[in-house]
């Protein structure tokens, strides 16, 4: 099963709604969000009564990488996926990726062209470097 591990603001408006969508991907084990703007929260959104979906409120904005950090020490499963709130990806690349998270693995991003051209062709490549 994997961690996935988010820090938010709330700024970004389909986060929520994505938050709920991925709690149901087979893979995933539980969602660390460390609410970093409380005071944005939305109200009365099913994410926050998703027995997979665990909110961390620090009572001040932890930034990201401390975020993050924050998550990985109270995370459950021996797989990590640590995102940005402002993203929404095609959830097939959890089983593409699943059998390829291993301790001889570093990190694993969505893009093979972060700096060029981005493939949109609908086909979830993994290319090991």
């Amino acid at each position: 099963m994997i961690s996935y591990i988010v820090p938010t603001m709330w700024k970004y408006e389909p986060f929520p709604d994505f938050m709920l969508d991925l709690a149901n991907h087979p893979s995933i084990g539980e969602i660390l969000i460390i609410d970093n703007n409380h005071s944005e929260r939305p109200k009365n959104h099913p994410i926050f009564v998703n027995d997979k979906i665990k909110i961390l409120h620090f009572g001040k904005n932890l930034f990201v990488n401390p975020s993050w950090n924050a998550a990985y020490q109270v995370s459950q499963f021996d797989r990590l996926a640590i995102a940005n709130d402002d993203i929404i990806f095609d959830m097939r690349v959890f089983k593409k990726v699943y059998d390829v998270i291993t301790e001889n693995v570093g990190v694993i991003g969505l893009s093979l062209h972060p700096n060029g051209d981005h493939i949109t062709d609908g086909v979830i490549r993994v290319q090991q470097f």
